[in-house]
C-alpha cells in the first residue's frame, strides 16, 4: 500500500477535501506541550474516516507530527485535517487516491483566557439556521461546514455571544461551537445526537465524569422550551471546557446546580 501522503504548505485543486470536503477534522487543546485527551480524538476521528471509506494506515507519523506541534506550541491549539486525498472530476472517489493529511497550530481564543468572561458566563440567542438531519455524518467533524458558517453568519447578524442550534425538525442540538448540557429536578440532560451535530470531547468526558460519580445522563430529542426551563444550562467544548448559561433567547436562567457541573469539570 502506498504511504499517506503529508502537504504542508499547498492544496492540490484536485483535492476532494477543497473540492467537496470529503474528510475529517480535529482540534486538540495543547497545555504544557502535551496534546490533550488524544485517544478520544483519536476514536471519533477513526469514526469519522470510517464512515467516509477512507483509509489512512500512518496514524503513528501524524501522531508524532501532532506531538511535535504540541511540544513547539507550547500552550494553545493543534488542528489535524485529513482528506481522501486528489480525485478526478466528479463525486466518486477514485481508488487510487491517498490521503493527505495537515497538522496546524492556533492561539486559543483570548476571550477564553479571560476569568471575566467565564465568570460572566454566556448568553445564547436562538439560532434562525438548522441543521440538515443525516445520520451517516452525524457525531464527527466532516469537512463540510457550511451550516456552520451560516448559523456564525446569523449570531453576529444578531450580535449574540452565541445561539443554540435546532435541526429541521426543531429538535435542540448543540450552539455555534459547543455541547450543551442542561439539569432539571436534579436530573442531567445532554441532546441525542443520533441525526446531526458534533459528538464532541468535552462532551464525552463530562458524562464519563457524571456517570462515575452516580449520575444519570439522559440523551433527549426536545424542543428548545426544555432547555428553556432549565434549572442549569452549561456549553462545553475541548479548548474552553464549561462555561455556563446565563440565558436562552431572552429566558434568565437560575443556574442552581452550576456547582455539579463545575465539580465535574475539576475531577476530569
Amino acid at each position: 500500500m502506498a504511504k499517506n501522503k503529508r502537504m504542508i504548505n499547498n492544496v492540490p485543486l484536485s483535492d476532494r477535501g477543497l473540492q467537496y470536503g470529503d474528510g475529517c477534522f480535529t482540534t486538540i487543546l495543547v497545555e504544557d506541550g502535551q496534546a490533550k485527551a488524544w485517544e478520544l480524538h483519536l476514536q471519533r476521528l477513526r469514526w469519522g474516516l470510517d464512515s467516509l471509506a477512507i483509509d489512512v494506515d500512518n496514524i503513528a507519523e501524524i501522531k508524532s507530527s501532532i506531538d511535535m506541534a504540541a511540544k513547539a506550541c507550547q500552550h494553545g491549539i493543534v488542528k489535524l485535517i485529513i482528506t481522501r486525498g486528489s480525485g478526478g472530476r466528479g463525486y466518486s472517489p477514485s481508488k487510487e487516491s491517498q490521503p493527505h493529511w495537515w497538522v496546524t497550530t492556533h492561539q486559543i481564543p483570548t476571550h477564553y483566557l479571560d476569568p471575566a468572561w467565564r465568570a460572566a458566563g454566556v448568553s445564547l440567542g436562538l439560532s434562525h439556521v438548522n441543521l440538515a438531519r443525516q445520520p451517516l455524518l452525524a457525531g464527527f467533524k466532516h469537512l463540510n461546514r457550511l451550516e456552520q458558517v451560516l448559523v456564525k453568519q446569523d449570531i453576529e447578524k444578531h450580535q449574540w455571544q452565541d445561539a443554540v442550534v435546532l435541526d429541521t425538525e426543531q429538535k435542540v442540538v448543540e450552539t455555534s461551537n459547543g455541547n450543551l448540557f442542561w439539569t432539571k429536578n436534579g436530573e442531567f440532560f445532554t441532546p441525542d445526537l443520533s441525526f446531526c451535530g458534533i459528538k464532541g470531547i468535552a462532551r464525552c468526558q463530562l458524562i464519563r465524569k457524571l456517570q462515575s460519580q452516580g449520575h444519570r445522563v439522559h440523551r433527549v430529542s426536545v424542543k428548545v422550551d426544555s432547555v428553556k426551563s432549565a434549572d442549569t444550562v452549561i456549553m462545553c467544548n475541548s479548548i474552553m471546557g464549561i462555561v455556563h448559561v446565563t440565558s436562552v433567547d431572552g429566558v434568565r436562567l437560575r443556574n442552581s446546580d452550576l456547582e455539579k457541573f463545575e465539580v465535574a469539570l475539576d475531577e476530569a
